[in-house]
């Protein structure tokens, strides 16, 4: 009998009532800047750590006399409360008729160890200088399956193209509640990115914003907690 008291108060505890415990596998953050014919430069880091926290500045200056930049700072940690993900950035792309791309990127692969919900809010303003230029606003979700190898489950995209689309705008994202069932294997991926095909290479394109992913227990995980642990009591009493 004293046995199942002692599981009772493990289920009824504030740690596990808290919310899920994720575990990070693996990621790669990037931080970039292209120029065909010109360049490359870059930062980014593959190291996993817990709580995270990095600053990235590239900068590659443009034969025409501007330089693109790219500015990214990433947070990171989680716990028994959650996981939080939040990268804010700032971007500067110079026109290039060979296409130059300044992007900030990451692919993080998470385990929850309970059924939780991942949400995401992200948002990306962007001021397009003349030519063929590019925004993009990207995340991907899947999921690793044995036998199928990674399954999506959730993607979002926009972009403009000056071509069409005002050159001045804001991407958002609220996205919905996405579900993760516990001990699957998931990637959560974005990419925000300013592109270059032709114009001034002294005239600069601007982007800036940010993208946060949360991973929290599902309500009914932590319900079903709640209302197993009196069925059991009264179970141990009859015992």
């Amino acid at each position: 009998m004293r046995q199942r008291f002692f599981i009772i108060v493990v289920l009824l505890s504030p740690a596990t009532l808290r919310a899920s415990e994720v575990n990070v596998d693996s990621w790669s953050l990037s931080s970039l800047i292209h120029a065909h014919g010109v360049g490359f430069a870059g930062d980014g880091t593959g190291a996993v750590a817990n709580p995270f926290h990095k600053v990235d500045h590239a900068a590659l200056p443009s034969p025409g006399g501007a330089t693109s930049t790219v500015d990214a700072e990433y947070s990171a940690s989680w716990s028994g409360d959650n996981f939080i993900f939040l990268i804010e950035m700032t971007h500067a792309a110079a026109g290039n008729p060979l296409s130059l791309v300044t992007r900030s990127s990451a692919n993080i692969w998470i385990v929850p160890e309970v059924d939780s919900t991942l949400r995401i809010d992200a948002e990306y303003n962007y001021a397009l200088g003349p030519g063929i230029r590019t925004a993009l606003m990207e995340t991907t979700i899947f999921q690793e399956n044995a036998s199928t190898g990674e399954v999506f489950i959730y993607g979002y995209q926009e972009y403009a193209v000056t071509l069409g689309d005002p050159p001045v705008g804001q991407f958002t994202l609220d996205s919905p509640d996405i579900p993760l069932p516990a001990g699957s294997r998931y990637l959560l991926g974005y990419r925000l990115y300013l592109e270059s095909n032709s114009g001034s290479a002294s005239a600069l394109s601007h982007a800036d914003g940010f993208l946060r992913f949360e991973v929290v227990a599902e309500p009914h995980t932590l319900a079903l907690l709640v209302f197993a642990a009196p069925l059991l009591l009264r179970k141990s009493r009859r015992t």
